[in-house]
């Protein structure tokens, strides 16, 4: 059984959940990469008992967003449409900032919290999926502004560390997980 919450399982090698019992996963970062891993690993018995939504689910190299009984499901809309979990979540690149580092504070033209000089920086190319993608009603308070009323996916959601939310009014257009229209 696994309770995960703002988390990021990373370049594991296999799997990143082995889940046999009820579970609860949500704000946080799964990736899974090569052709036999998955992003969830579960059996029949325990898909039933396992809530996951408001995660990033990232599989590259021929890896699956899950397995079931060992059968792959091939493609995030086909996870959600065959189990009704991840409703909320994003298949995407979370655009860390330097994973290979262990620098998993997500890239914002914002301001992203360097650990390093411990202030924030701007530049960034690109805006991570994960900045304001958290649980509608999961605390965010403690994300300087402008945090956009919402708490990021993964190990800095909620924290003083958030990566920055943009200003100006924006439209993230998701085309249905796997495919189809805007």
């Amino acid at each position: 059984s696994v309770i995960l919450d703002s988390s990021v399982i990373w370049s594991n090698k296999l799997h990143a959940l082995d889940v046999r019992g009820a579970s609860y996963i949500s704000n946080s970062v799964l990736h899974a990469f090569g052709g036999s891993n998955a992003c969830y690993n579960l059996n029949s018995n325990s898909l039933a008992r396992v809530i996951a939504d408001n995660n990033c689910i990232y599989f590259s190299g021929g890896a699956r967003p899950a397995l079931v009984d060992n059968i792959p499901i091939e493609g995030m809309l086909q996870w959600t449409r065959t189990t009704m979990k991840d409703i909320h979540s994003l298949s995407a690149d979370p655009l860390f900032h330097a994973p290979g580092s262990n620098d998993f504070h997500v890239r914002s033209a914002q301001g992203r919290f360097d650990p390093s000089t411990r202030s924030y920086v701007t530049g960034d190319t690109g805006f991570s999926g994960l900045i304001d993608l958290g649980h509608r009603d999961w605390p965010y308070s403690l994300e300087p502004d402008p945090n956009g009323g919402r708490r990021n996916v993964g190990l800095y959601g909620n924290t003083a560390e958030a990566s920055l939310s943009q200003t100006n009014p924006w439209l993230r257009v998701i085309t249905a997980s796997a495919g189809g229209l805007a």
